[in-house]
Parts: structure tokens; sequence; C-alpha cells
């Protein structure tokens, strides 16, 4: 079926208006349907065959049943409201069957003998449009069946002139010929229909003006008499009018003001257009910044810092037309009164535009840092270290200043104001929480350009450079991170890295000539009558054992270095949760975050002798390997990477010593040194500087701090007197199993209390046990020892805790902080966390005088003063988390 082309419309179309489609071969039924559908505004148009059925809002097929009935059969169910007047009809039963299935299908029977008048044209469109039936009878049937048409013709649907009625105007009746039969109701499962026949009887049709017609207008009205002075054209139009489109054309004069409608919509939409548009751009470059960030951020988590300055870029140009939008727009809004608001919403692009260009710079910086990666290892030689090195630290300033301006906006009055507001308290939540994390960032680019200005030096720009890397294990604690069972010489020329080696510990030690005194207590509980490198870390403040761990590697070897560095096995294992596995093939091993301390515990262990260099070679092994893949550029400027080497310095998993004092100054103001920080936070009279460094050395020669859980519970009690008193409980748990690894075993602990110089130590107990307090010799298990330097109190003690047991050292002591007449306003405790230990759980509880009100805290309890303050009046104020680094605590007190 061809219902590509549209049927060939004869009256002028008009907007709005229905559209009836015309097809038949019988003229004289047409004109007068025709005539009255343009009459009241409907276009008609002429079709070329039955497909052009489907065009218009009717259709009207004029002619034989026979010549649509398989049309009907095959898309009947599709047509749209249609009236079939069908000629020779000789049975209602065929037409009722075709009809069926199609309720949006009439049909009128014309007899042979019946001329369709004006008035039988208003009837029949009465019934198209209103009745129930589907089926109208005009006439008698026809003697003999209709055939089907050869061919049907073609018929151009006209309007034609208005035929005028041979009957009076004020009375129309239907013609002697036409008579009304009784309304029959079908048989069962029968269509409903309507007949009009002519038996003796006479009806005669009337419409009046009061009452429009309705549904059952036709059995309503036909049997009652004629009345006069009625005209049959206005009901049947009012009829025609209450469903469809008011007539339009000719009929009815337009005003001028309708006229000039079009004009009117015209010049409202071009307005319309012309204000939305700049809105329209705005939205579109909205996305296109999403698009562009999403991507960048993508890329620069993927190591394709190229790709992320692209993108960075992008998205700042489109927030940059975004803004220039806007502030085109400014004029527009202030006609509404709303040009604050614009103004409110620039300011938050200019903090989008301030991120992007932000990004944008560190992109750069990054990709910087992968060329300085690849001239380090040697992979480019054309790398020009020293304007590399430049370059990025202008990068990273420029971030920093950038960050810094979006921090400063992102602050003021009336961007909150409109973070408050609908649609934007949507994104409120997510800027809070990125700024919050700004001040991290910010702290992370201040301690990259930092580290780049000690590079030059670091890297033998300005001669060959050579470093000490101490292999601490801390399953096997010590003061500054664990033992030292191998160690690593790192060396550097003209910023390319020249050589890296790793060595059992055992093979420099041998070779010391002469005698060093150990500490006593190395020498009574761990029965060493020599100091080696291995023991050189006894000192918790690494500055002072690094620089001992390089004194004893020149007298051992005979080799000098510019540093030292120490990590240990939980870095490593963090690096390795960062990169991934790692394959050693010589081995046949793939080493893991979760296997590699077994797995090398496992290789120093097994059939091990003096001289051995089993151990050795593993390690090297794996340190190389580990190194090969760090240094491939991409993995080692990555962000997980670098967060979690930045994490292990902050959590002393490393730490870093250098000969020069410029950059152990820089180290040392970084945090990264490893130095047992003494320095009071705070300098006025009427603050008390309070300190606490609880420090471990397991000196029974085994791994057993692998199976040992660790608190700390320290209660505090402020007199106003200006004395400070704590109740400090040490908590060790050994969940050790005697096993074939031989790794658990009962722990042997040295444990050293550093506190403020001159505190007093009141009372010492190791369970339910009292303990001696001594001020010379060795502490031992039944003593504790108390010793003094120039900055800081210890108190020390030998803890053997079972395997599978739990024991607790508890110590009293008072901290004279203040004078009695000094008025205490403030409160700071410095906690140092030991190198080596993941995260011991810590709970400190702070107890004030009633007459105490407190004022400030930091970090704040809960994040509301005014609840820790309650809590302070009845109980103190306590914090209860994992000491993952130092931790600083500030109280502000008022006294009433």
């Amino acid at each position: 079926m061809d219902t590509s082309r549209p049927p060939q419309f004869t009256v002028t179309e008009r907007e709005g208006n229905p559209k009836a489609v015309f097809f038949g071969s019988e003229l004289d039924l047409v004109n007068q349907l025709a005539l009255s559908l343009s009459e009241h505004g409907v276009d008609l148009f002429s079709g070329k065959s039955l497909a052009d059925a489907f065009f218009g809002d009717y259709f009207f097929y004029v002619g034989r049943l026979a010549a649509v009935k398989d049309f009907l059969d095959a898309s009947g169910k599709d047509l749209p409201k249609t009236l079939l007047l069908l000629r020779g009809v000789s049975d209602y039963a065929e037409v009722e069957k075709c009809l069926t299935n199609f309720p949006q299908l009439k049909a009128v029977t014309i007899g042979d003998e019946i001329e369709l008048t004006e008035q039988r044209a208003d009837r029949v469109m009465e019934f198209f449009f209103t009745a129930s039936e589907q089926i109208l009878k005009l006439g008698k049937l026809s003697p003999v069946p209709a055939q089907r048409d050869n061919l049907l013709e073609e018929l151009p649907v006209r309007t034609v002139e208005k035929q005028e009625s041979s009957l009076p105007l004020d009375t129309v009746a239907l013609a002697p010929e036409v008579e009304l039969a009784k309304r029959e109701e079908p048989e069962t499962g029968r269509i409903r229909t309507e007949m009009l026949t002519s038996p003796a009887s006479e009806a005669k049709f009337e419409v009046t003006k009061e009452r429009a017609p309705a549904q059952s207008v036709l059995t309503a009205e036909l049997t009652k008499p004629a009345l006069t002075n009625v005209d049959v054209r206005e009901p049947v139009a009012r009829l025609f009018n209450s469903a469809h489109p008011k007539p339009t054309g000719t009929q009815t004069p337009v005003p001028n003001f309708k006229k000039r409608a079009p004009i009117f919509k015209a010049i409202t939409l071009g307005l319309l257009i012309f204000l939305l548009f700049p809105l329209v751009i705005f939205a579109g470059e909205i996305s296109l910044i999403g698009f562009h960030g999403w991507r960048g951020r993508s890329a620069f988590n993927s190591a394709r810092y190229q790709s992320a300055t692209g993108h960075f870029r992008s998205a700042n140009f489109y927030t940059n037309a975004a803004k220039k939008q806007l502030e085109l727009s400014e004029s527009l809004f202030a006609l509404f009164h709303k040009r604050g608001f614009v103004q409110r919403v620039i300011q938050l692009i200019n903090i989008v535009d301030k991120s992007t260009r932000a990004a944008q710079y560190g992109a750069q910086a990054a990709e910087e840092a992968v060329q300085l990666v690849r001239g380090v290892t040697g992979s480019d030689k054309g790398v020009s270290f020293g304007q590399l090195i430049s370059s990025m630290k202008g990068n990273l300033t420029l971030v920093d200043g950038e960050l810094a301006t979006a921090q400063a906006e992102y602050k003021t009055e009336s961007l909150q104001s409109l973070l408050g507001t609908w649609p934007f308290h949507l994104l409120s939540q997510k800027f809070s929480n990125w700024f919050e994390e700004l001040g991290d960032a910010r702290n992370s680019l201040i301690q990259a350009r930092l580290a780049l200005s000690m590079a030059p030096e670091v890297l033998g720009l300005y001669g060959d450079r050579k470093y000490l890397l101490l292999l601490q294990n801390n399953m096997e604690l010590r003061p500054t991170g664990g033992f030292i069972g191998s160690y690593g010489l790192v060396s550097f020329a003209n910023g390319e890295l020249k050589e890296f080696k790793v060595e059992d510990v055992y093979t420099a030690d041998g070779a010391l000539k002469g005698h060093v005194d150990p500490p006593l207590p190395l020498q009574k509980h761990l029965g060493q009558e020599h100091w080696y490198l291995r023991d050189s870390n006894w000192d918790p403040d690494f500055v002072a054992s690094g620089a001992r761990a390089a004194w004893f590697f020149d007298k051992e070897m005979g080799e000098s270095v510019d540093g030292v560095l120490a990590v240990d096995v939980s870095f490593l294992e963090s690096l390795l949760g960062t990169i991934g596995e790692i394959e050693l093939k010589d081995y046949q091993e793939t080493l893991t975050a979760e296997n590699i301390f077994m797995k090398t515990q496992s290789y120093a262990q097994s059939e091990f002798f003096p001289g051995s260099t089993q151990k050795r070679d593993f390690l090297g092994a794996v340190a190389r390997q580990l190194v090969d893949e760090l240094l491939q550029g991409k993995k080692l400027v990555n962000m997980s990477l670098l967060s979690a080497i930045e994490r292990g310095l902050e959590e002393h998993h490393l730490q870093l010593y250098f000969n020069s004092p410029a950059l152990l100054a820089v180290v040392d103001a970084l945090g990264w040194s490893g130095r047992l920080d003494t320095r009071p936070a705070c300098e006025a009279e009427n603050c008390v500087n309070d300190f606490l460094a609880v420090v471990d050395a397991n000196l029974g020669v085994n791994k057993t701090d692998y199976f040992v859980n660790r608190s700390v519970k320290d209660e505090i009690a402020l007199a106003g007197s200006g004395v400070v008193t704590h109740s400090l409980s040490l908590e060790y748990e050994n969940k050790a199993t005697t096993d074939e690894t031989g790794l658990g075993d009962f722990y042997k602990n040295y444990v050293r209390v550093f506190v403020p110089k001159g505190a007093v130590l009141k009372q010492a107990t190791f369970g339910t046990q009292p303990l001696a307090i001594i001020s010379e010799g060795v502490a031992s298990t039944s003593a504790t020892l108390i010793t003094e330097n120039s900055q800081l109190t210890s108190f020390e003690q030998l803890l053997e805790v079972p395997p599978q047991s739990k024991q607790t050292l508890s110590l009293i002591y008072d901290l004279v902080a203040a004078p009695a007449a000094t008025l205490v306003n403030q409160y700071q405790l410095k906690v140092r966390k030991q190198a080596g230990i993941l995260a011991p759980e810590y709970v400190v509880t702070v107890r004030v005088p009633e007459n105490w009100t407190m004022v400030s805290v930091s970090p704040e309890k809960n994040g509301e003063v005014a609840g820790v303050t309650s809590l302070v009046n009845e109980a103190g104020i306590s914090y209860n988390n994992d000491l993952r680094q130092d931790e600083l605590i500030k109280l502000n007190f008022s006294q009433r």
C-alpha cells in the first residue's frame, strides 16, 4: 500500500482545520456532503486511491460495497472516522458483517431511487457525528446484488454552490419517497441500525434551536409532527461546531487583531529565543565543563597526564565561556531584579575556573615529574634536571595560588547564601567536602615544593651522593621502627641513579674492628657485648639514630654516606598494595602486600647459618624488582603511590636523615626526620605543655610483634594548683602460638615512657604486682627505672608477656606544670606515635575542676564545642581513636 503520497486537496487549507478525504464514483452523493463540510471549516481532499484514506481526520467513501470490502478487511482497524455511502445494497447483513469489528466506521445505504438533497445531507452528517448506530438506511434494497466495479473513477472533490431547497424555509421535511420505518432492535450479535424507508406512514424530521441534536435525536424527533419556522441549517451547524473546530475562511469575518496575531506571536517567540539563547548556550557549556573535568580526572588517576592537561584546559576554556555568557545576560536579568543572583552564580563559576586551572597546572607538574623520573633512571638522557625541577616548582606554586583564591571565594557570605538556595543546595555538601579536603591538599603542595627544593642536592647535581638505606623489620620492634636485618646503598651522580644494592647487616657487622659499648639494656637483657649497626637505632629520635648508623657503617665498611633512610615492612606492604604484586622469576615467587613478611621470614630463617647469603640474595631480589617497578615513570608519579609515600612519612614508617644541615632542616620542618620533638606547643605562662611518647623494644630475638596488640589509656586530671596528674595504662596482648614457624614466643619488651622533664613517678604496677622505683642501674621485670636528660624524663620497664595472654603496665605520675598562683587557661598535650607500630588504640580523658569551663577544643569532639562543655562538666572530655600519627590536643578554659 502506497502511503507516501498525500491526497490532492481542492479547498484552500486553513491552519488547525480538520481534514476530510473523499474517494468514490457517485458525484451526486459527494456534492452535498462536501458543501456541508466546507461551510463548517473542514478542508476537503480528493483521494487518488483507497490508500489516501489515512491522510485525513475523516474518510468518506462513495460507491459500491464490493469495491471496498477487501480494503476494509485488510486495513479497517487503522482507518480514521469513516463514513461509507453505499449504493446498490441488496443485503443489510453483508454491510453489518463488514462493520462488526470497526467501531469507528459507519455506513449509509442509499437506495437507487434516492437523491441526496441538502436536507438529507444534513441528516447524514448528523448521523455520522452523533448517532450511536453504525448503519443508516435511506431507501429500499436493490433487487439485484451489486457487482464489483471493474474500475473506480477518480473523483476530484470540489466545492459547489449551495442548492436551493424546493421546500419552504420555515419547515424542512424529508421527501415523500423517503419515509421512516420504525426503529428496530437487531437480533443478538447484530449491529444496531436505523432505517428510513417509505411505507404508507409519513414521518417528518425536524430540529429546533432550543434543543441541540443528540445521539437519540433520530428516534426521538422523527415521529413528531413537523414544526414551522425552523431553519434546519442552524441546529446542524451548532451540532457540528459542538465537537469540532469552528468554521474558518470566508464564512465569518476575521477581526484585525486576529490577523495581527501571527506577528505578535513571532515577536514574542523572537524575544523568548533572544532571552533564552544565552542560557541554553550556558547550559551546554556547563555540560562540557563537567564532561572534560570528569575525563581529565580519569586520565590523571590513570597517570595519562598529557591527556589530563588537555581535558582540564578544555574545561577551563568552557568555564570562561560560561562566565562570559552570564556576564552578557546580566543586564537582561536586571530587568527582572535578578542581577545579584547572576553575580553570585558568576562567583561560583569563578571557583570552577580557579579549580580547573589548578588542575591543569597540577597535571603539567605531574607530567614533568614523569620526565624527571625518566632522567633519574637513565631512560631519558636529555633531561635538564635544574630547568625541569624549577618548572615543577613553578607549576605547584600556581596550583597553590589558584586553590587559595578559590578557597577565599568559597568562604564569602554571598556565595554561601547562593549555595543555600535551590538548586545549588544540591551541590552544597559536595563543595563543603571538597574544600575540607583542600586544606590537606594545600599542605601536600607545600611539602612537594619543599621536597623539590631538596632535589638538586639529593640527586647529586652538585656532586656525587651516597645514602644508606636501613631495612627495619617492625615485626621485631625497635625504637626507630624495627630490627635492622639488612641494609642498602643508593648512589646518585648528576641526577642519575648509579647504584642500588642490598646486603645482609651481618656482613657489615662482621667487618667492625674495635669495640663499642652498647646501652645497658642491650648488655643485660639482650646479652650483647658489642654495639653494631644492627642495634644502632636504640635512640627513638631518628636524627640521633640515623647519625649513629652512618657512623657505624663508616667504621664497619669504610664508606661515608650523605644521609640515611629507614623503611619498615609495613611501608613495603603499603607500596605493594598500591603497585600490585611483583614476580621474582629466579625464586618462582609472587609477592603481595599480604605475604611479603612471611615469604621474607621464610627465606631469612630457612637453613640459616653464619655467612649464609640466602637472606641477602632474596631481599636483594625483592628490592631490585620493587625499585624497577617503582622507577617506571608513570607508576612512581601516581597519586595513590604518592599518597602511600606521604602516609609512610607521616606515620614514621619512612624516615629521613641528612648530614647536610640545610636538608635536615627541611625534613625537620616537614616532620619526616623522625625527631623526638619536645618543643613546647605554646609559650604563654598560663599554658601547660605536656608530652607523651611510649617506646617499645623487642629484646626477645623473635618476631612476636606480628602477634601483639597494644593500647594506651591516659586519664589526666588538671588541678587548680597547676599540677597535672596522669594515670597511664599500657596494655599488651600477645596472641602468638608456639608453632613450626618459630615467629611467636614470649614477648620480651623493654618499654620506655618519655614525659616532660621533672615529672614525678608516684606509683608503678605490672598487672597486680607493685614495682620498685629506682633511679640507677637498669630496669627489670620487678623495678621501674627513672632516667633524665636535658629535655625529657623517662620511665623504663622490662615486660614479659607469655603467648595467649594479656598484661598491663600502670604508671601514675605528676607534672608540676605551673606555679599555683598562675591562672591556667590552656592545656596542650603532644602525643608521639612510635615508628614501626601500626595504629595502637589510644584513649585519653581530661578532667578539670568544676569551676573551669571549656572554651575551645582541638581537634573538636563531635564537631561541637557546646557538646564538649557539657561533657567536661560531668565527666571530662575523652578521645578514643587509633594513633596512626603524632597527635596534638589543645584545650582552652576559663576559670570562674
